[in-house]
C-alpha cells in the first residue's frame, strides 16, 4: 500500500510545473502585444497611394512658394508616414522627390486635414 501511494505521489509531482513563476514569464512575454496610444501617431504603410498622392500635392505647394518651380519631377517616394487623429487628420510624411536633372531632395511634410476636409501644408525640402 505504501509502494502504491509512493508511487502515486512521486507521479502526481512529476506533472506538476516545478517553477510556475518561470512558466507564467515566459507565457507573458510571448503574451505581450504593442498597443496603440490613443492620441498619438500612428506608423503607416507609406507604399499606400493616398501617401503618395499627398506627397505630390506637398511638393507642388513647396514648388509654389519656393525657387523650385522649375523643378521637372521623375519621381516620389514616400519612405516614412504617420496619421494622428487630433480635430482631423495630421499626416506626416518623409519622401525623396527625384527630379529629371540635379540631385535629388529629401522633403518632410505635415499636412492637417481638418473636419470640413481642407488641407493645409508645410514641407521643407534639403538637398
Amino acid at each position: 500500500m505504501i509502494a502504491v501511494y509512493f508511487v502515486l505521489v512521486i507521479t502526481v509531482l512529476a506533472s506538476v510545473d516545478a517553477h510556475p513563476y518561470e512558466a507564467s514569464s515566459a507565457m507573458k512575454q510571448h503574451s505581450r502585444v504593442k498597443r496603440q496610444i490613443p492620441g498619438a501617431p500612428g506608423i503607416e504603410d507609406p507604399t499606400d497611394p493616398k501617401y503618395q498622392e499627398l506627397a505630390q500635392e506637398s511638393f507642388d505647394k513647396y514648388r509654389e512658394t519656393h525657387s523650385a518651380g522649375q523643378i521637372v519631377v521623375k519621381d516620389i517616394i514616400v519612405t516614412k508616414a504617420t496619421k494622428q487623429l487630433v480635430a482631423g487628420d495630421m499626416y506626416r510624411l518623409s519622401f525623396i522627390v527625384f527630379p529629371i536633372y540635379g540631385d535629388a531632395l529629401h522633403c518632410y511634410s505635415e499636412i492637417y486635414v481638418n473636419l470640413e476636409n481642407q488641407k493645409k501644408f508645410t514641407v521643407n525640402c534639403d538637398n
